[in-house]
């Protein structure tokens, strides 16, 4: 049976999105171990597929991540037993990411001889690789046995072979596979009502209001656009008016700020992704980033960060890429794209971009 090994399953899309998608080419079967916090609530949507078979064992606590080695032994031992329990035979496995899953992974296919794929994600880059310099070895290790290591974006492949080339020349087979946006923004890019006239002079962001998405940087790159007298309006979607706040720093929010709570309405979210000529997530640490394909398919320009998420996969003048931390910058970028693309991106380049993203 086809094993999934994926710390973040509940926590992503991505994860659920891939095993259905899986479902869907003919794997009758499959199986996701997918270990918690004692505390964390189960997301019964992640779990909607009857061929897919999820086991969330809530096994570790708050503290067991600062024993790296630790969590991953506690895990490996509790997948054993998972497996019996479910009486599940792996034929084949993927492990989610480097670290968590791919030791997990590989200490089953010791045991075994099971063959797994591994992908390399965020934490990887950010935590794992830079902060575990003493467990290095085993992560080679890990990407030495794998069938195959996946790299969800280019830049990620670039910083392994720069910063950790033992670990890369580990690698016996690599290969970069991007993730994939739900067959619904598809049909939504369809839609006749997307909007290739000239458009409101709006930027937009979709997604949750943490430190990490760098709001605050981007409400400093826009107030100075608006200083001049530019007219900017700017919808925030993915949480309340106090996590806004917070992230940003601000005591109130602006007059041309709006601010849309989390939201499972994809026609909402397209509305203001058409009617928008920028949508801008320039995040400190991001794998790949699917909504950057999502605001892409409504017509959005794109801004996201330099070394991170989509950078190097697009050679394209509506894709521009910033210092994230760079108030300046930000908004110079903006600036260029809401003065050169008064109409978004055409549907011809929308359609021969977005096509890739199946």
């Amino acid at each position: 049976m086809l094993t999934h090994i994926s710390n973040g399953y509940i926590l992503s899309t991505v994860h659920s999105s891939l095993a259905n998608s899986l479902a869907t080419k003919g794997v009758k079967s499959q199986f996701v171990y997918s270990p918690l916090q004692r505390k964390a609530k189960r997301n019964l949507a992640a779990e909607s597929n009857k061929t897919i078979n999820v086991a969330m064992p809530r096994i570790f606590t708050e503290w067991i991540r600062y024993l790296p080695l630790t969590k991953v032994l506690i895990s490996f031992v509790t997948f054993v037993f998972t497996l019996r329990k479910y009486k599940v035979r792996p034929t084949f496995i993927i492990a989610h990411n480097l670290w968590s899953d791919g030791m997990v992974a590989w200490l089953y296919h010791k045991l075994t001889g099971v063959a797994y794929t591994v992908a390399v994600r965020n934490t990887d880059i950010n935590l794992f690789l830079p902060k575990l310099g003493h467990y290095r070895w085993l992560m080679r290790r890990v990407v030495r046995d794998a069938k195959r290591t996946v790299f969800i974006n280019k830049a990620y492949v670039e910083r392994v072979e720069r910063f950790y080339p033992s670990v890369f020349n580990s690698i016996k087979a690599l290969r970069v596979i991007y993730n994939g946006i739900d067959e619904q923004w598809f049909n939504l890019s369809e839609i006749e009502k997307v909007n290739y006239s000239k458009r409101s002079l709006m930027v937009v962001y979709v997604g949750s209001f943490l430190p990490n998405k760098n709001l605050k940087n981007s409400l400093l790159a826009l107030s100075k656009l608006n200083n001049r007298g530019d007219g900017l309006k700017f919808v925030a979607i993915g949480g309340t008016e106090a996590e806004f706040l917070r992230c940003t720093e601000l005591s109130e929010i602006p007059s041309w700020v709006t601010v849309i709570p989390r939201t499972n309405d994809r026609d909402l979210i397209a509305d203001h992704l058409r009617n928008s000529r920028v949508f801008i997530m320039p995040s400190f640490h991001e794998t790949f980033g699917l909504v950057y394909i999502e605001a892409l398919s409504q017509g959005c320009c794109l801004i996201h960060s330099e070394n991170e998420g989509i950078d190097g996969v697009f050679n394209e003048p509506f894709i521009k890429s910033v210092d994230p931390h760079n108030v300046d910058d930000i908004a110079n970028k903006v600036d260029a794209l809401v003065s050169q693309f008064p109409c978004g991106v055409s549907k011809t380049d929308v359609k021969r971009i977005i096509d890739n993203f199946s």
